[in-house]
């Protein structure tokens, strides 16, 4: 598990400030469960420099 320092909770995250922007070091992985919270996040983390994005899908919901 990462140090607390790396962890941002959804509700710090909520609006996505600048500072937060992941680095080309950083592994992002989204386990929000909910298409409502995950999809602005992986659009922001999409446009980042970030080295690794993961999310959760769900077969269900088809992704």
């Amino acid at each position: 598990m990462p140090p607390p320092a790396c962890l941002c909770p959804l509700a710090a995250c909520q609006p996505l400030p600048r500072a937060r922007a992941p680095r080309l070091a950083a592994a992002v992985i989204l386990v929000a469960h909910d298409a409502k919270f995950d999809v602005p996040v992986l659009r922001h983390v999409l446009a980042s420099p970030a080295g690794y994005i993961g999310m959760l899908g769900s077969r269900q919901r088809g992704w």
